[in-house]
């Protein structure tokens, strides 16, 4: 009986995990973007998104047109001991931009040709220490977070072919068309 319960608890879970991963499937996490202010509104938030995209990475009008955004927002950022310590020093001193965090944007998509279209400008953007990625949710980052060293190595390698894919509930690493485990 026990074990059917941890069974149906495990299953349950993995639901809820494919459904949140659906819920999430049309966006798009920026990282490293400049904030103004603590309080953007959903129109300036896209168009600090928006900014960056055509003046930094050259997307082109004619691309700017499959990329249609349902939403723009800023994710609250969770402060950790060091960040809450300097706020605490001095609250209204800006910190130097080298060490300043500002919060992650979701953008929503209209499209999935929208999202694999700013999913291609990944590389480009990393350049400028931008970062773009996929808003997956929190069990499949702890997933893709363990992974990441092992990717790293395959891509450095260059002779296997890396993807990553969801699977069920799970976020997996594949090199050469086979699941590797770290």
């Amino acid at each position: 009986m026990q074990c059917q319960f941890i069974e149906m608890q495990t299953t349950r879970k993995d639901e809820n995990i494919v459904q949140e991963y659906r819920s999430k499937e049309y966006n798009v996490l920026f990282h490293g973007l400049p904030q103004k202010g603590r309080i953007e509104n959903h129109d300036q938030t896209k168009a600090v998104v928006r900014k960056i995209l055509i003046e930094e990475l050259r997307v082109s009008p004619a691309q700017m047109d499959t990329i249609k955004f349902s939403n723009a927002h800023r994710l609250p950022r969770r402060i950790s001991a060091v960040n809450s310590e300097n706020a605490n020093n001095s609250e209204n001193e800006e910190r130097s931009s080298d060490n300043q965090k500002y919060s992650p944007i979701v953008v929503k998509l209209a499209s999935m040709k929208g999202k694999h279209s700013l999913l291609k400008l990944a590389p480009d953007a990393r350049k400028m220490k931008v970062n773009i990625t996929r808003h997956l949710p929190m069990a499949m980052q702890a997933q893709r977070k363990t992974l990441i060293k092992t990717a790293s190595r395959l891509y450095t390698a260059k002779e296997k072919k890396i993807k990553w894919k969801v699977v069920g509930s799970e976020y997996c690493l594949y090199a050469n068309n086979e699941r590797v485990i770290a």
